[in-house]
């Protein structure tokens, strides 16, 4: 399985607490996935028939092509039967548009997705806020403000570090989402090595030094476009008025008018 296919925090979560545990590996793969299906596509039947066509090689054990045999530690029954209550939790989802009828939906899955990682011996548990802005973030939820205003006065209760660390960053961020992605992957990047150096002993102050410098001059960067910008507004603005001065009657000029002002007084 390659990381690359591993949202970047599941891979993270994966590396730390999962090296060896190859059902919340493939979890966090079919997760993924399925998450990654709504961006890929605006048509919702070619999403649903997907998801229709992943359930049902999970439910034969066909895990013979490149895709399904990441999900071969799925043939146990009892697993089998949890993973795909997952996969029909994420099909209701799909059905959605109302933020607050999709966070419902999510609670279920979460809760299954729990599930699952506790059968295969682990504590760990994953937050629902986190499920479900991992879920928008990838999906590039439309009505940002509709999301922000539906979370902005909940109680987040988040146990893991690195989910703590990107919802609070996705939230702070939320409405000029696009705009702000590079100083959004900069802050948790920042925040994820900061923890490591702190938390494991490695020394990651050689990378965290090159990041500041690197974000600063980024920074930089972005900052003269929005200079030259301006300047390019200024030029426009300052020319129109020229040219509509030039194209007024000889008695309309302003120097004129304001002559013939002194003369009257």
């Amino acid at each position: 399985m390659n990381s690359r296919n591993l949202f970047y925090v599941r891979n993270l979560q994966a590396k730390f607490y999962f090296k060896k545990n190859e059902i919340v590996r493939s979890l966090f793969f079919l997760e993924n996935y399925l998450f990654s299906l709504p961006k890929q596509t605006e048509e919702i039947l070619v999403v649903k028939l997907r998801v229709k066509w992943i359930y049902d090689q999970i439910k034969v054990d066909n895990f013979t092509n490149e895709l399904t045999t990441n999900f071969i530690v799925f043939k146990d029954s009892i697993l089998k039967e949890k993973i795909l209550t997952f996969i029909d939790y994420f099909s209701e989802t799909l059905e959605e548009k109302k933020i607050e009828n999709i966070f419902k939906t999510f609670k279920k899955l979460n809760k299954e997705f729990n599930s699952i990682i506790s059968f295969s011996g682990s504590d760990f548990r994953s937050s629902v806020y986190f499920q479900i802005f991992q879920y928008m973030y990838k999906e590039d939820f439309k009505n940002r403000n509709e999301l922000q205003n539906f979370f902005s006065n909940s109680r987040l209760k988040i146990n893991d570090h690195f989910e703590k660390v990107f919802i609070k960053t996705f939230l702070k961020f939320l409405i000029k989402m696009k705009a702000t992605l590079p100083r959004l992957l900069f802050i948790i990047i920042l925040n994820i090595l900061l923890y490591a150096t702190l938390t494991f002993n490695i020394n990651f102050s050689y990378l965290i030094v090159n990041l500041i410098i690197i974000f600063l001059f980024y920074e930089l960067h972005i900052y003269k476009k929005i200079i030259n910008k301006k300047i390019d507004e200024l030029k426009k603005i300052t020319d129109n008025n020229a040219s509509e001065i030039n194209y007024l009657p000889a008695s309309e000029h302003p120097i004129i008018k304001a002559a013939k002002k002194r003369f009257k007084n």
